[in-house]
């Protein structure tokens, strides 16, 4: 999703934060964590029929993974709780 922590924090930014034209408007506001990267837990949803990955990101992300687990981070492949194509169908 980013390159970078910061761009996360922008992209959140930018989908909660209101509408002007919103009645009732509402926000996120999450801490500021501020830890090593050997204390962060990461759960890695890289494959789903419904929202398949591109192949240079699919390449890309063993490599992401190994740096993270060599930090001592604890990072585990996992499916999302619920198939994105259900997360859609929730959505609409």
């Amino acid at each position: 999703m980013a390159r970078h922590l910061r761009d996360l924090d922008l992209l959140l930014d930018a989908l909660t934060t209101p509408s002007p034209a919103e009645d009732s408007p509402w926000r996120v506001n999450l801490p500021t964590a501020r830890r090593v990267v050997g204390q962060l837990r990461v759960a890695v949803w890289a494959e789903d029929a419904s929202c398949p990955v591109d192949r240079k990101t699919a390449n890309a992300l063993p490599t992401v993974e190994q740096a993270l687990a060599s930090a001592s981070a604890d990072v585990r492949r996992t499916v999302g709780p619920v198939g994105f194509a259900d997360c859609l169908r929730l959505f609409r």
